[in-house]
């Protein structure tokens, strides 16, 4: 990372040493919002070529809370077939 440091957003708890916009990264939950992102990317691929598609546009990715300590990871996007000219 360049000697620089990722920060990321989260909720205040109270007395905490750094301003909200500028707590140091939780490492272990980036890594598994990383790890759930990938395999959501490639769960949409395997869905894609199954209908027959090779490519897919307006793809997105979207969090949602289920309970305290929990999270789930959607990605989603429209399959379309390419043809070439």
């Amino acid at each position: 990372m360049n000697g620089r440091r990722k920060y990321e957003l989260h909720k205040a708890a109270p007395n905490d040493q750094y301003p909200r916009h500028l707590r140091p990264e939780l490492a272990g939950y980036t890594e598994l919002l990383e790890d759930a992102r990938k395999e959501a990317t490639e769960r949409m691929i395997t869905d894609a070529r199954n209908i027959g598609a090779n490519a897919i546009v307006n793809v997105r990715f979207s969090t949602t809370s289920v309970t305290q300590g929990a999270a789930e990871l959607f990605a989603y996007g429209t399959a379309v077939y390419v043809e070439s000219e």
